[in-house]
Parts: structure tokens; sequence; C-alpha cells
């Protein structure tokens, strides 16, 4: 009898049969030298293989599966006890588990259970290898396995490739699970260093952008006042990204804590146009404001204010960048049902029809350039369209029919 009718004769054994292993003991095996068996194509990165078998139970399989297992280039090891296998396990000294289970009462199962409380299905693969029953396929243990967190499953009496095949595919998927929190982990570093330079940034642009914001008042000459009107431009371009990087990243990591309040939504507008709207003025903009002026229209509206300034500057300076010079844009609020409708309107190019479908989407291309070479970071409507979600605000596009050309920002707040 050869090595390879050996092990598959080994394999095939259910629990209650003996078999004596002393002809495999005394030989070094090959697995390459294996006759009738091709696994040239099975170049598994190197594993380790834990086989949990409580009670010495199935010790048989246990002792032929880990023999296969090691010719073919992993590592194997034999667990009787659940501490010891669990030790190894959170000591990266095991990456698969198997398990033989012979029935759905099985302590290898309560095994798997304990198991997935600290490690999901690609952390830690479990391969359970089970008897067939007088069915075949005995889906009751099967049932009873993926229940218990087995990765997968392979029926015994199977082939020696069989359980090679199931190795390799468990080892590619802890591999890839391992480099993809790797990954996760490499962003979370890279996103917290980023949160924490723009928040240090933070605070001293925002005195550097009140003090050029005085120094625009005095009556300077031509030259130094085009000076300082490059210098605010820059300043609110690095403003509007830091501000956005800030609550995207605030947004993604659950730390916007929100405070709702009544606010005047008229003297909110106002408010915000004084910083707003020399931004148009700049590019020889048309500025139209019409507010509500019925006193028996309620103005106030229920939001976190915080929110609500990021949703109209992200709102408004979008349309003030996508606007040509000499262009044209309007704001003006409405009331409809239990609401007050705010709209802001533009005569930019608008929004090409493809790209409307990733419009409030992170870092999206919306496929036009700002009109006065201002910068943008793909950030600004993602904010957006977040903060509205977490305040009950609906937003709205549409075209800008009116006037043929451009974009209207519709926003439904709770009054």
């Amino acid at each position: 009898m050869n090595i390879s009718e050996i092990l598959k004769k080994a394999i095939s054994l259910s629990p209650k049969k003996q078999v004596d292993f002393s002809e495999i003991a005394k030989s070094t095996i090959n697995i390459k030298n294996i006759k009738n068996i091709n696994i040239d194509d099975f170049d598994t990165e190197s594993i380790s293989v834990g086989i949990f078998i409580p009670k010495s139970k199935n010790k048989e399989i246990a002792v032929s599966v880990k023999l296969v297992l090691e010719t073919s280039g992993s590592f194997c090891r034999i667990f009787e006890n659940t501490s010891e296998l669990l030790k190894s396990i959170d000591e990266n000294l095991i990456q698969i588990v198997i398990i033989i289970p012979d029935n759905a009462q099985d302590e290898s199962l309560e095994f798997c259970k304990t198991l997935r409380i600290s490690h999901n299905l690609l952390e830690i693969p479990v391969l359970s290898l089970i008897p067939k029953d007088e069915n075949g396929l005995n889906s009751e243990l099967v049932e009873k396995c993926n229940k218990s967190g087995s990765t997968s499953i392979l029926v015994r009496p199977f082939d020696i490739l069989d359980i090679i095949s199931k190795i390799q595919s468990l080892s590619t998927l802890h591999i890839q699970f391992k480099k993809n929190q790797d990954l996760y982990k490499s962003e979370k570093e890279k996103s917290s260093f980023l949160y924490f330079v723009t928040h240090n940034v933070n605070t001293p642009l925002t005195i550097l952008l009140n003090e050029i914001h005085e120094l625009s008042k005095i009556d300077f000459d031509e030259n130094t006042k085009q000076m300082i009107q490059n210098i605010q431009m820059a300043t609110d371009q690095i403003n509007s990204v830091i501000q956005n990087v800030l609550t995207s990243y605030r947004i993604s990591d659950g730390r916007i804590l929100l405070n709702p309040k009544k606010i005047n939504l008229k003297e909110f507008i106002e408010i915000e146009n004084l910083f707003l709207k020399p931004k148009s003025e700049r590019k020889n903009q048309d500025f139209i404001v019409e507010l509500n002026s019925d006193e028996e229209i309620d103005d106030y509206v229920i939001c976190d204010e915080n929110c609500l300034k990021g949703i109209y500057q992200n709102i408004v300076d979008n349309a003030i960048k996508y606007t040509p010079i000499g262009g044209k844009i309007k704001i003006w609020t409405s009331k409809k049902d239990n609401f007050l409708q705010l709209n802001i309107a533009d005569n930019g190019r608008g929004i090409p029809d493809e790209k409307k479908v990733k419009l409030f989407k992170k870092f999206s291309n919306i496929g036009t350039k700002p009109t006065g070479k201002e910068k943008t970071n793909g950030l600004g409507l993602y904010v957006v369209y977040e903060l509205c979600k977490l305040n009950n605000i609906k937003i709205e596009y549409s075209e800008n029919t009116e006037w043929q050309t451009g974009s209207i920002f519709t926003l439904t707040i709770p009054i």
C-alpha cells in the first residue's frame, strides 16, 4: 500500500473504525512524491492550523489531516483543551481552526460559539469536518455548524485534495481579512492625523480671518485693498476646506452632537450673507435676497444652528463658485405646510444628468469647474447632505428652468 492510499484510507475513516498509523509514522513524506495526487496547483501561503478534538475524540482523523496539511506546507497542531487553543489564537499562533463534530451536541460546536464572541468568520476561519448520515448530507449537523459560526464545511469521507483546497481558500480569506484590517488601521491613523492637523489649524485661521475682515474696512490705497482682497479670498478657500474636512470627519466618526433650537431663519440668513455676499460681489454677481416679509408667517425653524450654518454656507458658496462673473444668485424663502423652504438658485452651468446620481457623494466630481479659479475639494455637498439628514431637513436639487441654465437647491426645514 503506497502513502497516497494510506492517507486516503485514514481520512475516509469513520470515528468507530481503527487504523494502524505505524506505516505513516515510519515514512518521510514529501507531498510532491505522493503518487496519483496533483499538488502542483496548490501553493498555499504558510499558515498555522489548530485541529480541535475535545476528550481525544476522532484522534485518528485529526492525525491524518495534520499529516496531509503539513505535507502541503501548513503548520498544524492538535488541541484537546479549549483554553489552550483560545490562548494560541489570541497569541496569533493559530490562524485557522478545524473541528470534527459527530453530532449537534458536540463540544467542538460550543467552542466555535465561544470563538465567535471575539473573532469573526474571516478573522479566524473554522472548517467543520462532519460525517455523512443515512441521507448523505447530514443537514441537521450542517445547520448546527452554521449557527455555531463555522466558516466552511467538508463532509467525510473526502479526497485529500478537497481538504487542501478548503484550507487554501480559508487561508486566502484570512490573509485578505488581515490586509483589509491593516489598511483600515492605516486609513484610521491618516484620518486621525488629518483631523489633528485641521483642528489645530482651525483656531489660528479663525483669528486670521477676523483680522483680515477688519483690515478690509480700512480705507487703504487701491493696491493695498487689492492685496487684502486676494489674501481674504485665499484664506476663505482654506477655511472652507478646513471646515468641511472637520465636519466630514465628525460625521463619519459620530462626533457631531446636535443642539436643536428655534432659529429665526430670516435673521440667520442676513447674518450669514454679511460674509457670503462680498464673495459674490468680487465676481460682480447679482446677489438677490427675497426673504419672507409676511408678519403672519413664523420665520422660526427647529434645527442645530451650527449644522444649518454648514449647510447654508456650502450651498451658497457653491452657487458663487459655479456662477460666472456677472451672473445671478437668488435666495428666497417660502412656507409649505409645517415647513419653511429655503431656496438657493444660480444661473451657472448646472449639473450634467450623468453626474446627478453622485451629487451628494463624498469627493464626487459634478463635471463643472469653478468660474473664478476657486478651489473645490468635493466634500461640500456631501457635508450638506449628511447634516440635512441629521436635522430632518429635506434637500432637493432641480434645474433652473426660469433662467434657462443653472441649479436650484431647496431646503425644507421643520418649524
